[in-house]
Formats: C-alpha cells, structure tokens, sequence
C-alpha cells in the first residue's frame, strides 16, 4: 500500500485529513519536534554541557541523564516532552516545562554559565 495523501488522526469526532505534496518535505519539520531555541543545561556542576535541541532530546535527557534530583516538574518536563513527540502537546510548551525542571534542578545553563 502506498502514500495516500492524507493522515488520519485517532480520536477525534470525525476523521480529519491533510493532504502534503510531497509527503516527505512537510513530515520531516513535524517529525523533528525541534524546539523554537535550544535549552543549554549541565547535568552536574562543572560538567558538560548539553544543548537540548528537540522533544526527543529533552526526552531522552529526561529519562537517562538527569541528576538525581528529581522534583516535580521533572515528571511534568518529561510528560510535555513525550505528548510532544506524540503531536497531543506543543513543543513550546514541552521547552518552557523542561526550562522550569532545569531551574528547579539547578541545570539551567543561560549565557555559558549555570544560573
């Protein structure tokens, strides 16, 4: 079966449909999730430094690299990020909660120094 045109979203009322032509130029920014202006954050104090450019990076960061403090807007950054990819979020709204998990961490990186 090939490309038909038209994407189909599960769970609304009725089926909506867009056509893109080609498939392929217009997926790849939605595919993406890149964020409007990465987010620098270090996962320890005078360590690397690691620039967030996506939802798929935030993530993955998220999940596997972050430091042991875990506050409850970890778990609301992590949330954002996986609807996001998922296209139930925006990836505004997936950056600004991974801003507040990293503020609230004391990872935040602003100007090339951890704020």
């Amino acid at each position: 079966m090939g490309w038909s045109g038209k994407i189909f979203l599960p769970g609304w009322n009725q089926k909506l449909h867009h056509e893109f032509d080609p498939p392929e130029a217009k997926l790849e920014v939605v595919l993406n999730h890149q964020f409007v202006a990465p987010v620098a954050v270090a996962d320890a104090p005078n360590s690397s430094v690691h620039v967030i450019e996506n939802a798929d990076s935030a993530a993955e960061f998220l999940s596997k690299k972050w430091p042991a403090f875990r506050g409850p807007r970890h778990a609301d950054a992590y949330a954002a990020s996986v609807m996001a990819i998922a296209g139930r979020e925006t990836l505004l709204v997936a950056r600004d909660a991974f801003i507040a998990a990293a503020r609230e961490a004391d990872i935040l990186v602003e100007g090339g120094q951890p704020v």
